[in-house]
């Protein structure tokens, strides 16, 4: 079992190797109000590592997840919520392996920063003074019954039951934290142009 775990992360199938020094998972993001909605830009850095990209390429599915809050400050270092959301995308590989596609179609290199699709939540306030939007953002290539699933199929057991020992549950859990990345940022929403209407 643990043979065909350590053949499933560093096989990369027959597309072209990548190589690249280890880079720490970041974000970034830009945010503005428009009309009524704060709407921001969010960037992830280094969240697809080499063994997240073979088993991507495997056809695995990636699943992003995005938890996006705005914050106002009150009185001191005090900070009222003023609205949350969850946002989740997936992450696959094209046909020729080359590209990732984010869930709404856009092809991404796998070695550069990974652009998302624009995210917005409603200003429950006209003035957006002393606002900022705090992101926390997660990528998970693998879970646990997923990767038992492929370890079953790897091994030909056809079943759970060889996958259920607490050891083979701990080095799975193991290598799913191992494969998850994830990264937090904030930052203040931008106040919109005084000439610009504000829309309802």
């Amino acid at each position: 079992m643990l043979a065909a775990l350590v053949g499933i992360a560093f096989w990369s199938g027959p597309a072209a190797s990548v190589t690249r020094a280890s880079e720490a998972a970041s974000a970034t993001c830009e945010a503005r109000a428009v009309g009524d909605r704060a709407v921001a830009v969010i960037t992830l850095h280094g969240f697809v590592e080499d063994e997240s990209l073979r088993l991507l390429r495997l056809g695995m599915r990636g699943r992003v997840r995005v938890e996006a809050t705005l914050l106002r400050k009150r009185w001191g270092v005090f900070e009222q919520t003023l609205a949350s959301r969850v946002f989740e995308s997936d992450l696959t590989s094209s046909r020729d392996k080359r590209a990732l596609i984010l869930n709404d179609g856009t092809p991404v290199d796998p070695l550069g920063p990974i652009p998302l699709a624009r995210l917005a939540l409603r200003l429950p306030e006209r003035d957006v003074g002393q606002t900022t939007l705090r992101i926390a953002v997660q990528l998970q290539v693998v879970t646990m019954s997923s990767l038992s699933k492929v370890a079953a199929w790897a091994t030909e057991s056809g079943g759970e039951d060889d996958t259920s020992s607490i050891l083979t549950r701990g080095l799975l859990a193991a290598v799913v934290k191992d494969l998850t990345r994830s990264a937090e940022c904030a930052c203040p929403v931008a106040t919109p142009d005084p000439a610009e209407p504000r829309r309802r």
